[in-house]
């Protein structure tokens, strides 16, 4: 069984798939020789990944889901964007970067290093990683549209496309089935409804024949009618495509368990 909070690969294969979603030549070898996961730390959920007052400290995300978090006066929370293995986390991001799951990360810095690099064979990765900001930028304004003009079941597909689509590209996902170890509170704070809402919305999904979901693997069991009900829309240069090639062998196992 496939989680996104305990597997197999290596920093440097997460970070070579994430960039190349970006049409990137990335060496994952040129990515092992840089040392990603030499230096290791472990977060529990409720953790902040980056101590107050942090500067110019980068983390790349190998295991677990980490959150952008806005925090009310009254207690109330948004999480404004969800973070994947495979993704580097910034202490400059803007807002609180709090583990939503056990959460593992390895020392990006020797990755900013070379990005650094004025040397051709590392230009590359640099065209990549700025590719792969515009990327984020897109799923942010995605994120704004969800919460202020789709309905609650527009939202709900949506944002389950795009987890899919994005494990996918690191290859943590099947081409219908994901690990999403989220609490019903946790996505009602992703897409802005209450539990209450979330879950009707979620038994409608299930009722209609979309998703089903078992022991927090969720399978878009027709992921052509959640597109159309949603206008989800690739935001990654290089199209999603399902590729049993690219996924851990545990694939199978995944597929039977959700179904």
């Amino acid at each position: 069984m496939i989680s996104i909070i305990q597997h197999h690969l290596r920093s440097s294969q997460l970070l070579a798939r994430r960039l190349s979603a970006m049409r990137a030549k990335v060496s994952e070898a040129a990515l092992d020789s840089i040392g990603l996961d030499e230096t290791r730390r472990q977060f529990e959920p409720g953790s902040q990944i980056f101590a107050e007052g942090a500067r110019n400290e980068v983390q790349l995300l190998v295991g677990g889901v980490v959150g952008d978090v806005r925090l009310l006066a009254n207690g109330r929370r948004q999480i404004l964007a969800l973070r994947f293995p495979g993704e580097l986390l910034t202490s400059d991001a803007g807002e609180t970067l709090v583990a939503l799951t056990r959460v593992l990360v390895a020392d990006g810095s020797p990755f900013m290093t070379c990005l650094n690099n004025p040397e051709p064979e590392y230009q590359p990765l640099r065209r990549a990683w700025l590719a792969a900001g515009r990327c984020e930028v897109a799923i942010l304004r995605d994120q704004v549209v969800r919460l202020g003009r789709m309905s609650a079941f527009e939202r709900m597909a949506h944002m389950l496309l795009e987890a899919h689509e994005r494990l996918s590209q690191v290859g943590l996902a099947t081409d219908t089935t994901f690990h999403l170890p989220l609490t019903q509170e946790m996505v009602s704070d992703v897409i802005g409804l209450s539990v209450v809402h979330l879950n009707r919305t979620l038994q409608a999904l299930r009722r209609g024949g979309l998703v089903s979901s078992k022991q927090n693997y969720v399978t878009l069991v027709d992921r052509a009618q959640l597109v159309e009900a949603s206008g989800y829309v690739s935001r990654f240069p290089a199209p999603w495509q399902p590729n049993e090639a690219f996924l851990p062998r545990r694939g199978s196992a995944l597929r039977a368990v959700a179904a």
